[in-house]
């Protein structure tokens, strides 16, 4: 249940990345090099579902999504209560 709802919110911040319209400091490249390296941890993880060094990979690289320019409250809020209780802490 925890590994859907962190997908469910990587979703969210992706789309909410690509509808961004802040001028902050380089959004783009911080989205472009975070979403390259949270679409790798991603294929890793969903190859290998039961790996917790890929679960912790994954979930880091989320963070990093999280942390670029143009990341709305809510999203960033959404993302802290998912990785809360560490979901990998289960595999």
């Amino acid at each position: 249940m925890k590994r859907n709802i962190l997908i469910f919110t990587s979703i969210l911040l992706l789309s909410s990345l690509s509808c961004s319209k802040s001028k902050k400091s380089d959004p783009a490249a911080c989205s472009n090099n975070a979403s390259g390296e949270y679409s790798a941890a991603l294929t890793a993880f969903t190859s290998d579902p039961t790996n917790k060094i890929k679960c912790q990979a994954y979930i880091t690289a989320v963070g990093k999504l999280v942390n670029c320019p143009g990341v709305t409250a809510d999203v960033k809020a959404a993302y802290e209560a998912s990785v809360q209780d560490n979901p990998c802490n289960g595999l």
